[in-house]
């Protein structure tokens, strides 16, 4: 009956209040159990509240085996105190990957060796080497002597509570300081006492005074369950926990800051500062907007779009908007988030920014936006840019009330032949390095558009003169024509151009589009290879052409057609060499028709035939007959412009052949003039047309040299006599230093292939004596005479012969 008799006192009932608190403490992390660490904590406090409870049964006990028996079992209760302390910060710290079944093993290995140890204690005494009690007062306390194992898990015990100790300490110092206040309040909550129990193990105490032989870890869980208890409901301790910071905040791939009532930054999460590319430490306490002007350029924190950003947050407590960070290929966009932090009365206590990044998403867009923009292909502005861009630049120049704007449209040269012939993939490759070379041939600011096969268009802004589109022009079309390799093997492909300009050809996209077009299939007309500025005319207007070409039939039959001349002077002697024969068309209702008015479409029509046909047979018919009135020492000489058409007839030789025949004029004295172009189109027939014509004994000419290819290089491996170069460059030969350069290199190189030098539009004696200087041979030009009747002509000759 001793065994189990128990007496009260003090101690019991003071150990008694105090083993109540963890029992409460427990039962609350119970209730709350879903949250990480509360099932840890709830065991922990119940085993502190077993222990206690064991205490308290064990102070009144009056019998010395129960007082042994009692101690036994609370130091095996006791042993699982440490391992989860352990368990709970881990989880409690967010580590509960650590907690593997390997790992929960190892971790439970000495405390249940020590319990197996403690049952077999009598055996071999590793635990407890002598059992006993003592009297202290009137409670009866256990007097045990500890063993060599006893040592192994204290040590044991001890580690894994410094381990834990030291990982709070870690989210103490790192934490923000709620979290800090809640890893306080569990140190002192457990740690304590465990602390106490252990000096009490170990003899480190001597009891307190006031209550000899009472053990100090009970009293120690009054404190530590109403630290507990206030980390609860003051620090929302199982509510909120660092893990819970960790995953939604610090673990957060957006960027997560806090700013106080100033706009000056308080708290940031990581990835905010891999964002912005800081340190914590360096943007702590500096104001938000700040410190973005200078990290990055983030436009809509600065200037206007700030303004309105904030003035959005400023009337909704909420505002949003998207930034860049960073410049080149290292920009990075992001959803800026901008909302408002209360207090419980609903008072604004700071802010919070969060910045998601959707760069990938901006990228997409982008892609979108190339595909729906770009030609797939070769990588420029497609059809509905371009339009967008051209309406774009006539809406700026409309507001400016001026300006011009030249438009081009391009189209290669038989460029079906070269799909047909060598097959789509080397046409692609054509199209992507024509694309490369027509932006390499323009200012940076100009738009190169494909708009369907092999059709190109390029915006000019910003033209001043016609001149400066038409060199562009002239800049394509001989990159264009350099020879192209694709695998080994030499292509050679040419393009023919059409300018327009607004606003003198059109007030809108559609029309620029529609004359730059007609003017492109003008220079194809013309010969290929060139380029033509539109100009109103018959091929806009169908119904027009028709006309036309039923009123050149009447005039063929009606030899309606006049030629005029134009004298070609010797620039040593000042005396005439020869005349440039030049078609007329006396309309009998509009009177005298140019050239540019009716050659299109007899070109399109294949009238031209006809009709230079008779230009070289009335020609030829009037030399001679200049000849036999007005000799001269040296022969005159009469030059005939070839079309392109006309030029690639196969019977060409036969037809002159039959003409010098006919009217009996020297083959020597009469000079084909052939646009450079038509040599560049197609260099084999041209190379073996002309070799014909010079069997017979004419003399060939290029017309207008430099408004086509501009290299003479390639001239070399025609059978030529003469050069023309063309007005254009001696208009401003006194005025630009660069075309004064250029005509002298010209005449040098065409006489290094032994050509003569005929220049063309000398209008004043300025000019005529640049050229002689430079060594040009013939002149042509208003300065002499313009287009002249034959009366004229013969006056003329008459006049100069006897000057």
């Amino acid at each position: 009956m001793d065994y189990l008799y128990w007496q009260p006192n003090a101690h019991a009932l003071i150990s008694l209040v105090a083993a109540l608190v963890p029992v409460v403490v427990g039962s609350y992390a119970w209730q709350r159990r879903g949250k990480p660490g509360a099932a840890a904590l709830a065991a922990l406090m119940w085993l502190f509240a077993i222990w206690g409870l064991l205490y308290v049964v064990e102070l009144g006990m009056q019998s010395a085996a129960a007082v042994e028996t009692l101690y036994e079992v609370r130091y095996a209760v006791f042993l699982g105190v440490a391992p989860l302390w352990l368990v709970l910060v881990i989880q409690y710290t967010g580590r509960e990957r650590w907690l593997t079944r390997y790992s929960v093993s190892l971790l439970l290995a000495v405390p249940l060796a020590t319990l197996a140890l403690i049952l077999t204690n009598e055996d071999h005494g590793l635990v407890w080497t002598s059992e006993g009690t003592s009297r202290s007062g009137t409670l009866l306390v256990a007097d045990f002597s500890h063993g060599a194992w006893f040592w192994v898990d204290f040590a044991y015990a001890a580690l894994l509570v410094i381990t834990g100790a030291a990982l709070l300490m870690l989210m103490i110092v790192n934490s923000q300081n709620l979290y800090a206040k809640q890893s306080v309040s569990l140190l002192i909550g457990i740690v304590g006492p465990w602390i106490a129990y252990a000096t009490h193990a170990t003899g480190l105490d001597s009891g307190l005074e006031s209550l000899p032989g009472l053990n100090p870890t009970v009293l120690t869980f009054a404190p530590g369950g109403l630290a507990l208890v206030w980390a609860f409901y003051r620090h929302k301790l199982l509510d909120i926990s660092p893990v819970a910071h960790d995953a939604i905040v610090e673990g957060m791939s957006d960027g997560t800051l806090v700013l106080d009532t100033q706009g000056r930054i308080v708290d940031l999460n990581p990835a905010a500062a891999s964002i912005l590319r800081c340190k914590p430490g360096e943007v702590v306490g500096r104001p938000f907007r700040e410190m973005m002007a200078q990290k990055a350029k983030a436009a809509p924190m600065q200037g206007n779009r700030g303004s309105a950003l904030l003035k959005r947050y400023e009337e909704r407590g909420q505002a949003q908007e998207e930034i860049r960070l960073g410049e080149g290929e290292d920009a990075r966009h992001y959803d800026l988030a901008l909302s408002a932090l209360y207090d419980g009365q609903g008072g604004r206590t700071g802010h919070l920014v969060v910045l998601h990044e959707v760069t990938e998403r901006k990228l997409a867009v982008e892609r979108l936006d190339r595909l729906a923009h770009y030609d797939a292909l070769t990588g420029l502005p497609n059809r509905a840019f371009f339009y967008e861009r051209l309406s774009q630049e006539i809406a700026r120049l409309r507001r400016a009330s001026g300006g011009t704007l030249a438009l081009m449209f391009l189209d290669l040269d038989r460029f079906k032949l070269v799909n047909d012939t060598l097959g789509h993939e080397i046409g692609d490759l054509l199209l992507q390095e024509t694309a490369r070379r027509l932006k390499e041939s323009v200012r940076e600011y100009d738009v190169v558009a494909r708009l369907a096969g092999d059709e190109f268009t390029i915006i000019l802004p910003e033209i001043g003169v016609v001149r400066e589109a038409t060199e562009v022009a002239s800049r394509i079309i001989e990159s264009v024509a350099e020879p192209y390799q694709f695998g080994g093997n030499e292509l050679l492909i040419t393009t023919s151009v059409g300018i327009c300009f607004y606003p003198a050809d059109g007030h809108d996209p559609a029309t620029l589009v529609k004359n730059a077009d007609a003017a492109m299939y003008r220079a194809k007309a013309g010969g290929k290879n060139r380029y033509e500025v539109f100009a109103e005319d018959v091929l806009q207007n169908p119904t027009r052409h028709f006309e036309i070409e039923n009123e050149l039939n009447r005039a063929i039959e009606e030899n309606q057609f006049v030629l005029h001349y134009q004298p070609e002077i010797q620039i040593s002697t000042s005396h005439m060499v020869g005349v440039e024969a030049l078609i007329r068309w006396e309309h009998p209702e509009r009177g005298l028709v140019y050239p540019k008015d009716f050659i299109p479409v007899a070109e399109e029509t294949g009238l031209i035939f006809v009709i230079e046909r008779w230009i070289m047979r009335e020609a030829c018919r009037q030399m001679r007959s200049w000849q036999e009135r007005y000799p001269t020492s040296t022969p005159l000489t009469v030059g005939i412009n070839l079309s392109g058409r006309h030029f690639t007839h196969p019977n060409l030789a036969g037809v002159v052949y039959r003409t010098l025949e006919e009217t009996g004029l020297a083959p020597d004295c009469l000079v084909l003039e052939i646009k450079e172009s038509i040599l560049h189109e197609d260099a084999i027939s041209a190379a073996t047309t002309l070799q014909a014509l010079k069997k017979l004994g004419v003399r060939l000419a290029v017309d207008n040299f430099g408004t086509g290819y501009s290299s003479l290089s390639h001239l070399k491996r025609f059978p030529l006599d003469m050069l023309k170069i063309d007005a254009s460059f001696i208009r401003s030969f006194h005025e630009r230093e660069e075309d004064c350069e250029i005509v002298s290199a010209i005449i040098s190189l065409a006489h290094a292939l032994n050509l003569q030098v005929v220049a063309e539009g000398v209008e004043s004696p300025r000019q005529l004596m640049q050229l002689k200087d430079v060594g040009c041979e013939i002149a042509q030009g208003n300065y002499f005479a313009g287009s002249l009747s034959h009366r004229a002509t013969s006056a003329f000759l008459v006049a100069d012969l006897y000057y």
